[in-house]
């Protein structure tokens, strides 16, 4: 495989080769890009899997007055409260809360619904999820709320370079860490097996990935 020079970023000193990975970080970074101020305002981010996780360190290091993880597993909850949330707690017990920002990656309609329900009035709402498996809808509720929603996913290239770039920034500094977050590794041979855990979702498991 051939890419141009232009196309690739250098990884920083400190930052383990195996230990990044740049389209996740680059897909997170820049759904966060479109969702305005994050200083002094409430957020929360429902859904503390991979790309959750790494949603809540970029949000933390902007200054929120209120960082909230929600999650329905106690495990995902502790590790979020590693990773800079200031508070965690599962899905039922956030309700009657109200953020000014909302950033959902569960990528299922229970969450998405969530989310919904969390949204302050004019507040913004990021669905970052990956929502392939049916329909989707969100209560005209929102509308009424004016609540401004941001797609999280883009198809322009140039707008994920600059993200990884600003990812790549956060992780020299330390202020991004996908280490505790790639918890099972697998070998090219045995790469159904990552797929089984994907599938299966043990507990502690939060990210198999391929090596050597």
């Amino acid at each position: 495989m051939h890419v141009p020079a232009r196309g690739l970023l250098p990884l920083p000193q400190g930052v383990p080769v195996d230990g990044f990975l740049g389209e996740p970080v680059a897909c997170v970074l820049e759904a966060l890009s479109r969702c305005g101020e994050v200083a002094g305002r409430r957020v929360a981010v429902v859904g503390l899997g991979f790309m959750g996780l790494i949603a809540l360190q970029a949000l933390a290091d902007l200054g929120p007055a209120r960082l909230v993880g929600i999650d329905p597993l106690a495990a995902a909850r502790d590790l979020a409260a590693g990773l800079g949330a200031r508070e965690t707690c599962a899905p039922g017990e956030a309700e009657g809360a109200a953020y000014d920002l909302v950033v959902e990656f569960t990528g299922a309609a229970a969450g998405l619904r969530t989310a919904g329900r969390l949204t302050a009035a004019h507040g913004v709402l990021c669905v970052g999820g990956y929502h392939h498996s049916g329909p989707r809808e969100l209560d005209v509720e929102l509308w009424y709320r004016g609540v401004t929603l941001v797609n999280g996913f883009t198809p322009q290239r140039h707008r994920h370079v600059a993200a990884l770039r600003r990812g790549l920034a956060l992780a020299g500094d330390r202020r991004l860490t996908l280490e505790p977050l790639l918890t099972h590794t697998v070998t090219l041979d045995a790469v159904d097996t990552g797929f089984a855990l994907h599938e299966a979702r043990p507990e502690g498991f939060v990210k198999a990935v391929v090596r050597g």
